[in-house]
């Protein structure tokens, strides 16, 4: 029998207008030779984090606080007086442009704040926007997590230091440990090699080679508009069960958790579990949900593999023990097909939604759960076609 997930959960929305049709997903949407496909299927819009080269220019002996932040140089393409705000320029162009500055307006905060407990919501303030609304479009968008930066950008500053100061004015581990937020210096020093491959005392010898991240920048490229297919519906509660797992995003965790947890359903005989207590008239199939309790300190969130609930006390018995109950508020939803191999289309679908659509749009994420709906056929297929949904509200 199923549990109650006190989990998953988001925040209430209006009253949902009458129901409109869910797209046409067939009941047998998990068939033997698709569910085998689904073990090479890699985390959800996540993508690899872009590292850069650093090298040693200058000599530093004070770590954060004197560390300076300087904002990013951007190209836009547009004329002095258009980047300063001129009334000739297009709608479409000041949106991004906005966008770009709030995004701007959080780096510069974090970078400031490198040195101290930094506040989450205040970075996505920053950026005027929700905090869960940031922290999905900054994975999507930039490639890693915010969490990951932070303490990847803290160690490459502590780097910077140590290979940077003299015999005289060497900075101590201890102190560098504490500013980079960590309780040891062994602890620091377990994390710096982790990270370099080599430790603190190696990282003060000349000529040691850091592979270093440096401040993030976000840019802007205009060019001519690409049509991008969404269409909004509104829709009531969606009562769900399903396999729960805590994903964590430190170091792309989630990119070899999430296919693990799909291949050990399978193996368990699971997924067949989940189809025969589907009920009868479900259009939505198998799905795989991500929730809205992403924990920004942790990285971690919660990924069900789900249903919907089944109606009937018979088919509730067939479900995995380990399946727990959930709901999904209802919400407006911003629908996104995706069309071509499954793992190529759909990473590059959520890049376009946060990059591009969002930016672009007159809406903002909800900050409930987000879901893919996956339809029968070979996931590998040039034809193949699956949705992305991301419950959205308009923005203020």
């Amino acid at each position: 029998m199923a549990k109650t997930a006190p989990e998953v959960k988001a925040p209430p929305e209006a009253k949902a207008p009458p129901e409109a049709k869910a797209p046409g997903v067939p009941r047998e949407a998990l068939k033997p030779e698709l569910r085998l496909s689904f073990e090479r299927i890699l985390a959800h819009g996540s993508f690899q984090p872009c590292m850069m080269q650093g090298r040693r220019r200058s000599r530093r002996s004070v770590f954060f606080c004197r560390t300076s932040v300087t904002r990013a140089q951007t190209k836009t393409g547009l004329r002095d007086d258009d980047r300063l705000g001129s009334r000739s320029r297009r709608p479409k162009e000041a949106a991004r442009m906005n966008w770009q500055e709030r995004m701007e307006a959080s780096i510069d905060y974090i970078e400031r704040n490198l040195g101290s407990n930094l506040d989450y919501g205040r970075i996505a303030a920053s950026a005027n926007c929700s905090l869960f609304h940031f922290l999905r479009m900054f994975e999507v968008v930039a490639g890693v997590t915010v969490g990951e930066y932070v303490r990847r950008r803290r160690l490459s500053l502590a780097a910077l230091a140590l290979s940077a100061g003299g015999e005289s004015d060497r900075v101590r581990v201890i102190d560098l440990a504490a500013e980079a937020g960590y309780d040891s210096p062994d602890a620091f020093a377990k994390a710096f090699k982790r990270e370099f491959g080599i430790t603190p005392s190696e990282a003060r010898e000349g000529g040691a080679k850091l592979r270093i991240w440096l401040r993030i920048g976000f840019s802007v490229v205009l060019k001519g508009d690409v049509p991008m297919e969404y269409r909004i519906e509104k829709k009531g509660a969606i009562a769900m069960t399903g396999l729960p797992l805590r994903a964590n995003c430190t170091d792309g965790a989630n990119l070899r958790e999430i296919p693990a947890f799909w291949g050990e359903c399978i193996a368990k005989g699971h997924m067949d579990a989940l189809e025969r207590a589907m009920p009868e008239n479900s259009k939505l199939g198998v799905m795989g949900v991500c929730a809205n309790d992403m924990d920004a300190k942790t990285q971690t969130f919660t990924y069900l593999i789900a249903i919907e609930r089944p109606e009937t006390e018979a088919a509730r018995a067939r479900l995995p023990s380990a399946c727990v109950d959930f709901v999904v508020p209802e919400a407006s939803w911003a629908i996104f097909p995706s069309r071509g191999p499954m793992l190529a289309s759909i990473q590059a679908l959520w890049q376009r939604i946060y990059s591009d659509w969002f930016p672009n749009s007159d809406y903002e994420h909800a900050g409930g759960h987000e879901l893919e709906v996956y339809s029968e056929g070979d996931m590998q297929a040039a034809d193949y076609y699956c949705e992305v949904w991301i419950p959205v509200k308009r923005t203020a």
